[in-house]
């Protein structure tokens, strides 16, 4: 039915399953730190990306997208090509609880 992925040490559920247990897999957050002398260079390529919404934050990052699951692949390769990023973290949202 392929709702399941099996291989050698892992068992991963595809989006199909995901969605019929009701699980929200659209949405993915993507923090990304950048260098301080690189920031504004970095926040212009940025805000070109295919982003729903994309936050200037303070904390440990420096910036937020909430990106379209199937934008990601997409969204972390232009990332890394941006000089002046330094790591990006992705959250994938697996519920939405409100």
């Amino acid at each position: 039915m392929g709702l399941v992925q099996v291989g050698r040490g892992f068992v991963n559920l595809t989006n199909e399953a995901e969605m019929a247990l009701g699980h929200d897999t659209n949405t993915v957050i993507v923090e990304v730190r950048i260098s301080p002398e690189k920031r504004p260079d970095a926040i212009r390529s940025i805000i070109d990306l295919p982003a729903m919404t994309i936050l200037r934050v303070a904390g440990d990052s420096d910036i937020v997208l909430i990106v379209q699951r199937h934008e990601l692949d997409k969204v972390l390769a232009s990332l890394s090509a941006i000089d002046g990023v330094l790591e990006t973290k992705s959250l994938v949202s697996i519920q939405t609880l409100k």
